[in-house]
């Protein structure tokens, strides 16, 4: 019964430590790109972690790079999303018209912010220092991305 005990407790003590993998990291960017609705006009290839540190149980520092591909121009993705927003609004009332315009917006200064200027089928490097929170047992980007 002891064995058992120690072994159980050997596992949770290194299953609270695990790294998260580079295809966990992976998950995570493209989840937070699909958030922020990245994907519509950008690709991204060739990802790569390097250096990664445990920093405490649920802290975990790593570098990533990885190459984006423009699908189209950042002036073909504003008139995208006008045209979402007009559609959007032939169906809905003014509160969720407004709240629709509000994120739209977010998600625009968002590009400005992570992809400037762009053009398609522009090429882009990205390196980046990632620090992951682990919450319930779950890997998140904390900062970074």
């Amino acid at each position: 019964m002891k064995y058992i005990l120690l072994l159980l407790t050997t596992l949770t003590m290194f299953g609270c430590s695990a790294e998260p993998s580079s295809s966990d990291i992976e998950k995570l960017i493209e989840q937070k790109r699909e958030a922020h609705n990245f994907n519509s006009f950008s690709t991204m290839t060739n990802f790569d972690t390097a250096n990664g540190k445990q920093k405490a149980d649920n802290l975990y520092e790593i570098d990533v790079s990885y190459d984006l591909s423009y699908k189209m121009s950042r002036s073909e993705y504003l008139k995208m999303m006008d045209g979402e927003i007009k559609e959007f609004s032939k169906n809905n009332d003014a509160r969720a018209i407004k709240t629709r315009k509000k994120k739209a917006d977010k998600e625009y200064r968002l590009v400005k912010i992570h992809h400037g200027r762009f053009k398609k089928d522009d090429k882009a490097t990205r390196k980046k220092k990632l620090f992951l929170i682990k919450d319930d047992g779950n890997w998140r980007i904390r900062m970074g991305f």
